[in-house]
């Protein structure tokens, strides 16, 4: 293999794995270091030839990200319908993505039907339902895909499914006929929200806060040995995370399996915590309540993951939506 082919195949593993492309530096001088050791001096001399600067790296991905979305356009050109699925989100630098996933139809013989992700923008400025429908039309129309296109799926947010100056409502005066869906994983997500809003649940993650949140540390060291020393199925709570809502049924059913064990701690003396919480453990009633919440959410959950397992690449499961 010459060192400019190798030099490729190496920025193409970094990119597989969604490693940086500095870490060729150290893997190059890793590998070659062994190889010393391990008295192949002429392997390893032959290794450091390999280009593998940053810049390099940065330009061999260049064209194989050239080379992909030239693919993606004959591939789309071959299709009789397609459909679409966007989000936009903030990263953590509170740039606006915006995220657009194709999924296309080819009736050629038996039909064959694929999923890719279509375009990765930033929106610079403002996320209104005009900056979106922008770039979706820019995408689209670089595509040939504008008379394809059937059908959208997207978040509930107004700047999307709204009917006169939302995504959905632009879309609809230049492609008449033109369905839209709402993602269901929003869906279970918004379901998800509304059970965190009951009483019950509610009450649950104030249990969970008192013993392992906020500034309760001495509590929350005492909480894990008492759980250690008695031999409980988990070590420790779960605490919920509002942006994770997945958390919510993982946090209820952690609560509910260790329920005896926290009965018996939250009536210790050097338990600091409220007599309302403390009674409430006590409650047949309460538990009764949180069973079958921890049934509702684990089931949403699992939903969640089937969809992302069947529809979405692993690299971005959290963050894509899919198509009914």
């Amino acid at each position: 293999m010459l060192p400019k082919e190798a030099s490729e195949f190496l920025s193409m593993e970094l990119a597989k794995r969604n490693k940086p492309y500095t870490d060729a530096v150290v893997y190059i001088d890793i590998i070659s270091s062994l190889l010393d050791k391990m008295g192949q001096t002429t392997a390893a001399k032959l290794l450091k030839e390999i280009p593998h600067s940053r810049a390099t790296m940065t330009r061999h991905i260049s064209r194989i990200s050239e080379n992909v979305r030239e693919k993606l356009k004959q591939k789309l050109n071959r299709c009789d319908s397609v459909s679409i699925c966007l989000d936009e989100t903030t990263d953590i630098t509170d740039e606006s993505q915006l995220l657009m996933y194709v999924r296309g139809v080819i009736l050629n013989g038996e039909a064959e039907a694929f999923e890719e992700m279509l375009q990765l923008q930033c929106l610079p400025t403002r996320t209104t339902g005009a900056d979106i429908y922008k770039v979706v039309m820019a995408t689209l129309q670089e595509f040939n895909l504008t008379e394809k296109l059937f059908r959208i799926t997207t978040d509930g947010a107004r700047s999307l499914c709204g009917h006169i100056n939302g995504l959905n409502g632009r879309m609809l005066e230049i492609i008449p006929g033109l369905r839209h869906y709402h993602c269901i994983l929003h869906q279970t997500a918004l379901s998800a929200k509304f059970l965190s809003e009951l009483p019950a649940p509610k009450k649950a993650f104030k249990i969970i806060n008192g013993l392992r949140g906020g500034h309760n540390s001495l509590t929350h060291r005492s909480l894990k040995r008492y759980l250690e020393e008695n031999k409980a199925p988990y070590k420790d709570l779960l605490m919920y995370t509002e942006v994770r809502w997945m958390s919510r049924g993982k946090a209820l059913k952690r609560l509910f399996d260790l329920r005896k064990e926290i009965t018996s701690f939250v009536h210790r003396k050097d338990v600091k915590i409220s007599e309302e919480l403390k009674k409430l453990t006590s409650s047949r009633k309460f538990w009764k309540e949180i069973a079958f919440f921890t049934d509702i959410t684990g089931r949403l959950n699992d939903l969640n993951l089937s969809l992302q397992v069947f529809f979405i690449p692993p690299l971005f499961f959290e963050i894509i939506m899919v198509f009914r």
